[in-house]
């Protein structure tokens, strides 16, 4: 027979009960009243009892008494509400009576606020094996909800079967608690609400309900508040109205076993997550018309009442709006149980352990659980961190809802100024209170408290602020020595040294749990179809604009230090061109640990920079790798890109115990990124390399001046969500499925050998691309993501003028009118030369040349003439020049640095300027067709 623990608590009060009081609402319904489900003082006791004999005892259970699920056995003993201190008496809390090792039960409370048939516990199990299976081999009971089955005087059904209770029993609650993420029971319980909501919904047991302040919240079928353990559970008949009666069907044994322990020890899934997200977005978007009627009628109401006691309506309005935040302003209101009046909420920030644990009302809605427009003062809680001195409330209504009481600028100066007037000790205060209370105000609003404070209490800033930095540090240190020394117990490892296996099953726990919990913050990105394209806009939203191309090849370049073969970009540009700008705005994108950022290296740092694996290497400017090509630092470099590691043997020093020369090793595989305003860098180094030009068009300064003028009124910018991104990435399966790569290999041009370099390029940015957008890609029966066409569109994107650029094929804008502007010389020196006009023709302009004739031309021109042409500086015509001649377009007799060029056309005519189309990879059109019909 089986059995487990059970908790009952007895009310003190002679003639208190913990029922529901039913009132006639006047148009068939009824109005259930709960403000009687509450206990200050009572007792205690805990009793095993068998299913059948708990089933045997609800039908005439009192209703003085209520349930708790806690299974952990003790002695009988007083107990009182939280907050309320009584000698030998024990605080009815999470902390006292969590739940323990063993057998326990829990209980499935349903309520769907519709009339179901009797046979609804059926239904019920059936769905919730959707969602678990194996639910419906537990033993369980099967009883009605403490309002059903109501009656009135003159027969007619008041209420249906629509509510019930499900109990059931797990074997033990203890292997439970293991698998749930946090440090505390309340944190684990907290997951084990979410995996159940998640699992509930996804099964088609959740919806949406929308409060009367017009939030939105999800629900399960199953109320969620019931799982923990020190809740009331009420089973008492109801007071009904005279005449009126109640025909509740008996509780039901079903006869099982325990129920199955991985029902709940069993982590939700990413996709699993994914589907809850998008669904739970789909009826916020349905119902959002609706909720916002119900937020404008509470913000009119509410308003409305302030205003009528004295409040501006500006102030009112804010007050409001907190409220519905989550933020309990200091000016607005608390009604605390046993309180005549309502308690203003800077008076509890300022005596917070006065009021801690003490019951009071929903500050959003005060009636929640009684009759409209009464105060119900048990349906919330004041909680105080004895450490930091937060102040939360933590609500019981719709499952749990908790409120940050908080000070503005406004009310603190307000409570230090009141507090000064009446001699209090200000300065404590001050310092205090800032530390602890004012953490969600700018550093702007924080300055201005300062300096109102030193006004105030006549302190120099300089004094102040060392006060508050010392105030700060004792804060962080104590709350540090809390942690250290008052860490739960239960906590600490008391069982024996674990397991390979063991390690491996906690150490993948967590890893999952990081992962869920990374998957929060980032999903909303993740799902994205192309990240890239979003990473551009929230690039324009910044000010960095007109630099897609370069925002995209660093992003998913950096992207790709996770492979074993990291992709390595050298960004190049002309002196204030903006490639060191946009390089750099691009990698705040990333966490810090990601990158190495290093504005210069002497010849031998690199091998003393700690690990480098899947890290990428930040070159500011690529000077130490053009001074001198065999330096140590640039051949260091090289081989770290090639090899993945670097090994380095240097001699002891003075420090070292042993005279033998001691081995310097760096893990890779490592990225590398760099800027330079060099055309080229020598081929050992520039071929490891892609190389991405900036925009240096007039168009584009005109966009950078637009840009810089916007500046001061662009909002900051959130960067968390895509650090969670990479750090999430960075725990995912990296495994990635190119299942056109074969083709691509076939159809790629194979014109020059470093072909082989960027052809693997190519496919590492196409398995970057997989990796990034992995939660909108599919997978193979191994787990591999599989990369689609946009992946090789995206890589190709990227990719494309690096080739073609690495190649030779594809120049600037720039060096395009320089090369132009010498044909255009070359045909006009052989329109006057008469060997080479040949034929009589009259008019000469009308003359065409072959490609031998021009290139058999001398352009002699100086370097200022070109600038005054294409009014550009003449550092920036000169890097024109080096590009054209570097790329093999042009040949340059200049006698002497500083001589006028003297130039000759070379190659045939160019392919284009950056940004037009190569040979060098298939289209993504052309993958697309293939992909579709073979060929």
């Amino acid at each position: 027979m089986l059995a487990a623990n059970l908790t009952i608590f007895s009310k003190g009060d002679a003639d208190g009960v913990m029922t529901k009081v039913i009132q006639d609402d006047g148009h068939g319904g009824v109005v259930k009243d709960a403000s009687h489900c509450k206990m200050a003082r009572g007792k205690m006791s805990v009793a095993n009892v068998s299913f059948e004999a708990l089933a045997q005892a609800l039908p005439g259970w009192k209703a003085q008494r209520a349930l708790a699920l806690c299974n952990v056995a003790r002695d009988d003993a007083e107990i009182v509400a939280r907050g309320i201190d009584q000698a030998g008496a024990l605080q009815r809390t999470l902390e006292n009576f969590a739940w323990g090792a063993g057998p326990s039960y829990i209980l499935l409370d349903v309520d769907p606020r519709i009339d179901i048939p009797p046979e609804a516990p059926e239904t019920l199990i059936r769905y919730l094996e959707k969602a678990w299976p194996g639910i419906s081999s537990a033993k369980r009971i099967e009883s009605y909800g403490t309002s059903a089955c109501i009656k009135d005087e003159q027969g007619r059904q008041r209420t249906g079967f629509g509510s019930y209770h499900i109990y059931m029993a797990i074997e033990d609650m203890g292997m439970v608690l293991a698998s749930l993420p946090g440090e505390s029971q309340s944190e684990q319980l907290r997951a084990l609400r979410e995996r159940i909501l998640v699992r509930c919904w996804n099964a088609g047991l959740g919806s949406i309900f929308i409060d009367s302040a017009g939030r939105m919240h999800p629900r399960a079928l199953i109320d969620l508040s019931v799982f923990s353990p020190e809740r009331l559970i009420f089973e008492g008949a109801p007071i009904l109205p005279d005449g009126w009666s109640q025909e509740r069907p008996a509780p039901k044994v079903v006869d099982g076993g325990w129920l199955p322990v991985e029902i709940l020890t069993t982590p939700l899934t990413t996709r699993e997550r994914l589907q809850f997200q998008e669904s739970l977005a789909e009826d916020k978007a349905r119902y959002g018309d609706k909720a916002e009627v119900a937020a404008a009628r509470y913000r009119d109401r509410e308003t409305e009442k302030l205003v009528g006691a004295g409040m501006q309506h500006a102030d009112a309005r804010r007050l409001v709006e907190s409220r519905r935040a989550g933020v309990v302003d200091a000016d607005d209101w608390l009604y605390f149980q046993g309180e005549a009046e309502p308690v203003k909420a800077s008076q509890v920030l300022l005596s917070p352990h006065q009021y801690a644990g003490r019951y009071l009302a929903d500050p959003v809605e005060p009636d929640y659980g009684g009759a409209a427009g009464s105060i119900v003062t048990s349906k919330a809680c004041l909680q105080v961190n004895t450490l930091t001195g937060e102040v939360n409330i933590h609500s019981f209504a719709h499952g749990g809802i908790n409120y940050q009481v908080q000070f503005d600028r406004k009310a603190y100066l307000g409570l230090i100024e009141r507090m000064h007037k009446e001699g209090g000790d200000a300065l404590d205060h001050w310092k205090r209170l800032l530390t602890r209370h004012t953490q969600e105000m700018g550093e702007d609003e924080r300055s201005a408290v300062v300096h109102r404070v030193c006004t105030l209490l006549k302190i120099g800033a300089k004094e102040a602020r060392a006060a508050l930095e010392k105030e700060s540090a004792d804060f962080d240190r104590a709350r540090d020595e809390w942690r250290r020394r008052f860490r739960p117990a239960h906590y600490e490892s008391e069982a024996q040294p674990e397991t390979e296996e063991e390690i491996a099953a906690r150490e993948g726990h967590e890893l999952e749990i990081r992962r869920q919990s990374l998957w929060d913050r980032c999903s909303e990105i993740a799902c994205r179809p192309n990240i890239l394209d979003d990473l551009v806009e929230a690039q324009a939203r910044r000010g960095v604009v007109g630099e897609a191309l370069v925002c995209k090849a660093v992003y998913l370049a950096v992207t790709s230090r996770l492979l074993d073969k990291p992709v390595n970009v050298l960004v190049k540009g002309d002196s204030s061109a903006g490639k060191s700008f946009n390089t750099e705005e691009t990698l705040k994108f990333f966490p810090d640990s990601v990158v190495v950022n290093a504005s210069g290296l002497s010849e031998k740092a690199i091998y003393y920079l700690g690990s480098l694996k899947h890290r990428v290497l930040y070159l500011a400017e690529a000077t130490p790798l053009q001074s001198d090509e065999h330096s140590v630092l640039a051949y260091a470099v090289r081989t770290l890109l090639s090899e993945g590691h670097l090994s380095y043997w240097r001699a002891p020093s003075a420090e070292d115990e042993s005279l033998e020369a001691i081995l310097v090793e760096v893990e890779g595989p490592t990225g590398f990124l760099c800027t330079t305003t060099a055309v080229a860098l020598h081929p050992e180094n520039e071929t490891r390399m892609l190389s991405i030009s900036v925009d240096d068009s007039e168009e584009q300064t005109r966009r950078v001046l637009q840009a810089i003028a916007e500046r001061e009124e662009r909002p900051e910018f959130d960067f968390a969500p895509w650090h969670a991104l990479q750090e999430w990435l960075a725990l995912a399966d990296l495994r990635v499925a190119i299942p056109y790569k074969d083709w691509l290999a076939k159809e790629a041009s194979v014109e020059r050998t470093r072909m082989r370099r960027d052809f693997m390029s190519l496919l590492n940015l196409i398995k970057a691309s997989a990796i990034l957008h992995q939660a909108n890609r599919r997978c193979d029966e191994s787990g591999r993501t599989i990369a689609d066409v946009d992946d090789y569109a995206n890589a190709l994107d990227v990719v494309m003028q690096g080739l073609l650029q690495s190649h030779g094929r594809v120049v600037g804008a720039g060096a395009m009118q320089v090369i132009e502007y010498v044909r255009d010389e070359a045909a006009r020196l052989c329109r006057d030369d008469p060997i080479v006009a040949l034929g009589g023709e009259t008019d000469r302009d009308a003359l065409e040349f072959t490609y031998a004739q021009l290139q058999a031309q001398t352009v002699t021109v100086t370097t200022a003439a070109l600038a005054a042409r294409f009014k550009k500086s003449k550092s920036t015509v000169s890097r024109w020049v080096k590009e054209t001649i570097e790329a093999g377009y042009l040949m340059n007799e200049q006698k002497y640095r500083g001589a006028a060029y003297s130039m000759q056309l070379r190659l045939d005519e160019p392919v284009g300027s950056v940004g037009e189309s190569g040979q060098s990879f298939p289209s993504a059109r052309n993958l697309s067709f293939w992909l579709e019909f073979g060929f």
